[in-house]
């Protein structure tokens, strides 16, 4: 499971963080993408899951597309520091 399962309620975050203690990481995967996965990113659910995850870490990197060819960029922009 990963962040795609948590928004939409099929995995609770607990069960899609993978943590990587060699390397001193937990990771958040993508999970089962949908067929508009977008959508997803502009949801309360995704604003909750930020919110928890920066209580839970130091750091909350989020890794997306580059620049504006995707919504995904323009959708995150305003949840991110």
């Amino acid at each position: 499971p990963g962040l795609c399962d948590v928004l939409t309620g099929r995995a609770t975050l607990e069960e899609a963080l993978v943590s990587l203690e060699e390397h001193q990481v937990t990771i958040l995967p993508a999970g089962h993408v949908p067929a508009h996965p977008a959508e997803l990113l502009g949801t309360g659910a995704m604003r909750r899951t930020l919110e928890t995850l920066r209580g839970q870490f130091d750091r909350v990197v989020i890794d997306t597309a580059p620049t504006t060819p995707l919504a995904d960029v323009s959708i995150l922009a305003p949840l991110v520091d």
